[in-house]
């Protein structure tokens, strides 16, 4: 009788599988969890939604400046930071330190209240298209408008592309249909110095 009370036992045991336990004589050891690695992507801390990583900016192909019908209304285009200097009240060039100049702002298509199509910016006659499209997440909250979150921009110009001397630098946006481009504000022009 033991044989056979022993064998329903562990055959007992081993059916605990479908219940959640071990197959194991030794009734002692605790039922191994199976261990899952997670999945090579990024989770918020309460683990309810997929967090999905920042969109670096783009340069988009942007139409040829010349073939762009002018718009003589406004929108708003903001120059942040010229080489780490914040530019907001600054009356007196600002100079230019290293072999390039970078440009971080944010432009939208007042018109449409969409982001802009790109950016071109202009210093001393020449234009440069900028990369478009950075998280601006601030700007969509002052302007009460989820959809222009992605309207920061920058750029990295050489220095030798423009030359030494003082320069105005201006902003164009492209609309967001890329056919037209918003004259830049008057008034609003920054100027920088390469020594």
């Amino acid at each position: 009788m033991k044989k056979i009370n022993l064998y329903t036992s562990l055959l007992l045991l081993c059916f605990g599988l479908f219940l959640g336990t071990s197959c194991s004589s030794d009734t002692n050891k605790k039922p191994k969890q199976k261990v899952t690695k997670p999945a090579n992507k990024k989770v918020n801390p309460n683990n309810t939604k997929k967090v999905t990583a920042n969109k670096p900016a783009r340069t988009k192909k942007l139409p040829a400046y010349n073939k762009l019908k002018k718009l003589s209304g406004v929108t708003p285009l903001v120059v942040d930071k010229i080489n780490g200097t914040l530019v907001k009240g600054k009356k007196t060039p600002i100079a230019v330190k290293g072999n390039k100049v970078i440009i971080t702002g944010w432009a939208i298509d007042k018109l449409a209240d969409k982001t802009a199509g790109g950016v071109y910016i202009e210093i001393a006659g020449k234009l440069f298209a900028a990369k478009y499209g950075e998280k601006r997440g601030g700007v969509a909250k002052m302007l009460k408008n989820k959809n222009l979150v992605n309207s920061g921009f920058n750029a990295e110009i050489p220095t030798s592309s423009i030359g030494k001397g003082t320069h105005t630098l201006k902003i164009h946006a492209v609309t967001h249909n890329m056919q037209k481009v918003y004259s830049p504000n008057k008034g609003r022009e920054i100027k920088i110095t390469i020594p």
